[in-house]
Parts: structure tokens; sequence; C-alpha cells
């Protein structure tokens, strides 16, 4: 189990540096780069919960039903694939919003569709948590790509 939550934290730790990445690109809008800095610190938050609960006794972890490995497998091959070839994923503010919000939707089916499975509330309260503010982060995602493409004429 420990090992799933682990994979969790990875991706969480993962996305921020894209994010992060992301926020440093000279080449877009302010707007832009500032909801990227403020995802990337979101995300670095999750990954600190996760490793929190890391640190339960296993014991705790248990689970009601088996966590579905293959979308946290899968969300983490999606996230390293990103990572080596961060400019082929994202190479205007349209593809890394696009990529991003991409991230986010696949991030809420592991967090919400995980969240019942943990006898231990306080882990299933965490994976509650983190699915919101999955859904929070693809809001201001799909908001930021509509300003964006509202804008985009007087940005150049």
């Amino acid at each position: 189990m420990k090992a799933v939550l682990l994979d969790c934290a990875k991706i969480e730790s993962l996305t921020a540096h894209i994010y992060q990445q992301m926020a440093g690109q000279s080449g877009f809008c302010d707007k832009v780069r500032e909801t990227f800095a403020r995802l990337a610190e979101d995300e670095r938050e999750h990954a600190a919960q996760l490793e929190m609960v890391l640190q339960f006794p296993e014991e705790k972890l248990d689970m009601v039903k088996r966590i579905s490995w293959e979308k946290v497998a899968e969300g983490l091959d999606k996230i390293l694939a990103i990572g080596r070839d961060l400019e082929s994923f994202a190479s205007s503010e349209e593809d890394a919003l696009k990529m991003a919000i991409d991230l986010e939707n696949r991030f809420i089916n592991i967090h919400l569709n995980n969240a019942v499975h943990f006898s231990e509330p306080r882990v299933a309260e965490l994976f509650e948590h983190l699915g919101r503010g999955d859904e929070a982060h693809l809001c201001t995602l799909k908001e930021c790509l509509t300003w964006w493409h509202a804008n985009r004429s007087s940005q150049k």
C-alpha cells in the first residue's frame, strides 16, 4: 500500500516541478505564468500531505477495496513522459494549459475514485481533499485557457 502512496506523492512532486517550469517560461504571459506558479505550490503541498500519510503505520493504510494501481501507474507514466520531453508537451501557452487540464483530469480520477477505498478516515479525507483540489485546479486552468483565447491577440 505504501508503494501506491509513494507513487502518488511522486506524481504530485513531479507535477509541481513541471508547473514550476511552466511558470518560468519567459515566453508565457504573466497570467499564465502566475497560474502555473500557484498550481505548483498547491502540488508541493499535496506531495507533503502524502508524505505525512506515509508516516502512518502500515495497518492504518488498509483499504476496504484495492486502490487502482493501474490508474496511479498510468498517471505516473504520463507525468514522467511529460517531464522527459516537456517541450513537446508544452510548446505554447495553449499547449501547456491543455496538457495541465489533461493531467488534472487524470488526477481527479485517481484521487476521488480511490477516496472511498481507505478504511482509515484521515487517509480517505486526504484523498477527497486532493480530488477537490484537482477539481479546483481544473477550473483554474480552464478559466485561464478561456482568458488566454480571449486575449491572445493582445499578447503578441
